[in-house]
């Protein structure tokens, strides 16, 4: 007689898969942060607003970026709530605003390579 062991390795696997996304999400982040840090708008007088910038894991398999200032909000839109006060005119080039919209986007696009890379 013949027997057939099967034995359960979900568990291990879903360790894996967990640890390929938490991989793959950490890599996205800082890579977002990276470049958003590129365009956030500097006054003359320094970077108060840059850095700010920082990563937050408020629970599992989530990532956040916050800047800390109370006009960080603001120079995101490139104006205020209401629609007053637009920015037009950044002190450096390269800054701007939706410095924080823009890089996910464009990194975004790219998803499959960190997947690829990152992937267990």
């Amino acid at each position: 007689m013949m027997s057939v062991v099967v034995k359960d390795n979900s568990q291990a696997i879903t360790k894996k898969i967990h640890q390929s996304v938490d991989n793959i999400l950490s890599a996205i982040v800082v890579d977002v942060l990276r470049l958003s840090k590129e365009q956030v708008p500097v006054s003359k007088g320094g970077g108060t607003l840059k850095s700010t910038g920082r990563i937050y894991n408020p629970k599992y398999l989530t990532r956040q970026i916050k800047y800390s200032t109370p006009y960080a909000s603001y120079q995101h839109r490139g104006m205020r709530v209401d629609g007053t006060h637009v920015v037009r005119k950044y002190t450096y080039p390269g800054k701007k605003k939706r410095y924080l919209i823009d890089p996910a986007e464009q990194v975004l696009k790219n998803t499959s390579n960190y997947i690829k890379r990152y992937a267990v």
